[in-house]
């Protein structure tokens, strides 16, 4: 499974710090999320200027959360620890997301090693991305499958189809078949085309045939290039 490094979820923002441990950070190492949409649920396009910015501030302190969140993603590069500030305010109040960037943000930056994973897991009450996300540290960083399997199965209970699809994966590699087809047809059933693809082939394998060209059929109509050829 390719790496996924802990970044911040939301595309238009880059951190860095002036605090002196933080200077060797370069923006550069910073980059979105790139996988399935889903895998990015508040992308949306602010024009980040010194009105919104100001907007969003005067919003956060007549007690608006999700301004609070908005101020911390919008704040320049040279910012993050005002950002982090207004993460803090705005996950205080149950806000999953602003507690996602903290734990990331921590992660990333190496400030706060001890709490950042006990934050993930908070938001991760609320939140079904930041589950999944937990499951691929645990998988990509810790070599840890018992936990990765934990949080995508949390993930996955909230309806997030890559957690899903990721179950499947491990239990394919493990041959167990009713694992396989247990989280591929759950993870199809949410759309995603790759988890149709593979369970499809794994029914080939298994001579269901009539199955396995309905599974290829849902993933052609996901636009699935694989699935489409299996059709033809």
């Amino acid at each position: 499974m390719k790496k996924l490094n802990f970044l911040l979820i939301i595309a238009t923002i880059i951190f860095s710090t002036s605090s002196c441990s933080f200077l060797k950070k370069r923006q550069s190492q910073w980059e979105p999320i790139k996988s399935k949409p889903e895998t990015d649920p508040d992308k949306f396009e602010i024009k980040a200027n010194a009105y919104t910015t100001k907007l969003f501030q005067r919003r956060c302190q007549r007690g608006d959360i999700h301004s609070c969140y908005l101020t911390g993603i919008i704040l320049p590069p040279e910012s993050t620890e005002l950002a982090h500030k207004y993460f803090e305010k705005a996950c205080k109040r149950k806000h999953a997301r602003a507690c996602t960037n903290i734990g990331l943000m921590d992660l990333f930056f190496k400030t706060r090693q001890d709490g950042a994973l006990l934050q993930l897991e908070k938001a991760c009450k609320n939140d079904a991305f930041t589950c999944y996300l937990l499951g691929n540290h645990y998988v990509d960083e810790k070599n840890d499958s018992k936990n990765a399997n934990r949080f995508y199965q949390k993930a996955c209970s909230k309806k997030y189809s890559a957690a899903c699809f990721e179950l499947g994966y491990h239990y394919d590699l493990q041959n167990d078949l009713k694992g396989t087809k247990r989280y591929y047809s759950i993870a199809c059933a949410y759309n995603h085309e790759k988890a149709c693809y593979n369970l499809g082939l794994y029914l080939e394998k298994l001579k269901s045939t009539k199955e396995a060209h309905s599974y290829f059929k849902k993933g052609c109509e996901l636009m699935h290039t694989r699935s489409c050829n299996k059709l033809k």
